[in-house]
């Protein structure tokens, strides 16, 4: 369907991509992108894999922190093959 889109809706549907792949890097989310003529199986098993493998883990900042700030944050896992989807920081609201 993409390929019959005019320039504006090919533009359009590329920022939309754009858009929810920056906010799956973001939130510690995986983005799964298919094209027209590809199998979804492959898709579905990369969806169960991360979502049989979460975990979440919580954290709550100082009550001292300063909203404008950007707080780094990092993630790491001390096991073989692991893979970890984790946001890079975070904003008080």
């Amino acid at each position: 369907m993409l390929f019959r889109s005019k320039g504006a809706a090919i533009a359009e549907c590329q920022r939309g991509l754009a858009f929810m792949d920056d906010l799956a890097e973001n939130s510690g989310g995986i983005s799964v992108r298919l094209r027209g003529y590809e199998n979804p199986s492959a898709a579905a098993v990369r969806i169960s894999a991360a979502i049989r493998n979460l975990y979440v883990i919580g954290y709550r900042s100082p009550e001292d922190g300063r909203p404008e700030q950007w707080h780094r944050i990092q993630v790491k896992v001390n096991l073989p093959k692991a893979k970890v989807h984790a946001r890079s920081g975070y904003q008080l609201p």
